[in-house]
């Protein structure tokens, strides 16, 4: 499906697996129309894999500065869910701050692009 080879090759790996996380949401709350929002927001990710794995360095600060929204919106919806929903949301945040860890190693590291 995706050949991760390139400059953000690494980010777009966690961006799929986040976007993997974010459909997963819907069958786990019950099909229900507030987590459809999150499986949007997991197609969207998925669709700029491609633009990331092409080195398209402006995408690649786009996603940063998404991602850091996406895990603040993940916390803030965690709260007053079930357990196992509660924790998918964790998980979907602590993959958010990774990819943006990831991310901003990435595009702030100089001997990338030497």
């Amino acid at each position: 499906m995706f050949q991760f080879q390139g400059k953000f090759a690494a980010a777009s790996k966690l961006l799929l697996l986040n976007a993997v996380l974010h459909v997963m949401v819907f069958p786990l709350a019950g099909f229900s129309a507030d987590s459809l929002i999150w499986v949007l927001v997991g197609i969207v990710f998925t669709a700029v894999i491609p633009g990331l794995v092409s080195g398209r360095r402006w995408l690649a600060y786009l996603v940063f500065v998404v991602l850091l929204a996406d895990a603040i919106a993940a916390l803030s919806s965690s709260f007053g869910l079930s357990l196992i929903l509660a924790w998918w949301f964790i998980a979907m945040m602590a993959v958010d701050v990774l990819a943006s860890v990831v991310l901003f190693w990435q595009l702030w590291n100089s001997q990338l692009y030497k």
